[in-house]
């Protein structure tokens, strides 16, 4: 298997593996697993990067567990082959948009 489509079903085992660490949190974000069981983790991050911050990124924030979220895996360096430098930029926008709105309504 060459490296870039093992690295590909790394990431894809990492988005499912979100799933179930949000689960042990209590959130369970169903339509995110059934999109990356279906789409694959890679279109589906792909897809998010390209979208408006997610509802799911939101709820995570609040919980405390930005790490848990998939711009976190875009950002991680070992997956940076995967995407491109404006994937990557979008990522660490959606993470400082979500901080900035909690900083600015209070919620910390």
């Amino acid at each position: 298997m060459p490296l870039e489509e093992a690295l590909e079903a790394e990431f894809h085992q990492r988005m499912l593996a979100v799933y179930e660490h949000c689960s042990e949190h209590g959130y369970y974000p169903r339509r995110f697993r059934e999109h990356v069981a279906d789409s694959g983790g890679l279109a589906v991050a792909h897809a998010l990067m390209a979208a408006p911050v997610s509802q799911g990124l939101v709820r995570l924030y609040a919980m405390g567990l930005p790490e848990l979220s998939v711009e976190a895996l875009v950002l991680e360096s070992r997956f940076e082959p995967l995407f491109s430098p404006a994937e990557r930029h979008a990522a660490q926008d959606h993470l400082d948009s979500v901080a900035e709105s909690r900083l600015l309504s209070g919620h910390q």
